[in-house]
């Protein structure tokens, strides 16, 4: 990049790189326990800036990302069954967002830290967010310098885990078909995050 100023060039190929705007396009799961440890894939835009990157879950630390674990994701007609409509520069729900195909995508895959007071809370939602540092003076520390986050409008859901404290009847014929009456907590359905209730019985999941 050079400079020009009131009337003089400066040529001082000063460097100058352009990278993808940092977005998030996709959260997949949208949903996990309180008490974290859920890998949680990102796909969007950005991730492989020089500067490190981080990810805030709401206002949970941030964790550095290993960039050796970025990967390139194209988009295909596998995606059209789950359309994502809306663009970045509106405020709509990562998981509205449409894809669009055949372009790459940087992608993660990362483990959701502990939700802060998990054991005193349902949960609930909360921003996930993805940030460089931003540009700051030469005398200042790089320790202290700020990050500046996406407004991707992602969300990652926590629920608590549900428990099971009783079952009645405890057995039925082999055709199946009998009603079985779960009593417990903490059952939650927020079916736009994908907290849907399953039982398993044996090998057979049951929604």
């Amino acid at each position: 990049m050079d400079v020009t100023a009131n009337g003089n060039d400066f040529y001082g190929s000063f460097d100058f790189t352009f990278t993808d705007k940092m977005e998030i396009y996709r959260v997949a799961p949208l949903c996990g326990p309180n008490d974290g440890g859920s890998a949680v894939q990102l796909l969007g835009s950005g991730f492989k800036a020089d500067e490190d990157v981080m990810v805030k879950w709401g206002v949970i630390d941030q964790e550095i990302l290993d960039k050796d674990k970025i990967r390139g994701f194209l988009g295909s007609k596998y995606d059209e069954s789950n359309d994502f409509s809306g663009s970045s520069e509106t405020v709509i729900p990562v998981h509205q967002r449409d894809i669009e195909k055949k372009k790459v995508y940087d992608t993660l895959t990362i483990n959701s830290p502990k939700l802060a007071h998990a054991a005193k809370t349902y949960g609930g939602p909360v921003y996930l967010e993805v940030g460089t540092k931003e540009d700051v003076l030469s005398n200042i520390p790089p320790e202290l310098a700020k990050y500046a986050y996406t407004t991707s409008f992602a969300e990652y859901y926590y629920y608590k885990q549900p428990e099971i404290k009783s079952i009645h009847p405890h057995g039925g014929p082999i055709e199946g078909g009998t009603e079985i009456v779960v009593e417990g907590a903490d059952f939650q359905l927020f079916s736009e995050y994908g907290v849907i209730p399953h039982c398993k019985i044996g090998d057979k999941l049951v929604k």
